[in-house]
């Protein structure tokens, strides 16, 4: 198990430094945690990721159609 250190960085079982962010500020902490799981899990994350996608565009065209149609309701 690791614990935060108060530079930042990572304190891993081994006692060595795991720097949280790359040197241009980018947080390597999701990259790290996608990288340890297995293939299998990552396939799950990322169909999981794609369906939510694809969930709240449709929810997006709904609402979209509902402002159409709000529309033409208050011009007649």
């Amino acid at each position: 198990m690791s614990e935060l250190h108060k530079t930042g960085s990572k304190i891993g079982s081994t006692g060595e430094h795991e720097k949280s962010s790359a040197d241009d500020g980018v947080d390597v902490t999701p990259i790290r945690w996608i990288l340890s799981q297995s293939p299998r899990q990552r396939l799950l994350v990322l169909q999981r990721t794609v369906r939510s996608i694809l969930r709240l565009r449709d929810v997006r065209s709904i609402f979209d159609l509902d402002l159409v149609y709000s529309r033409e309701a208050t011009i007649w």
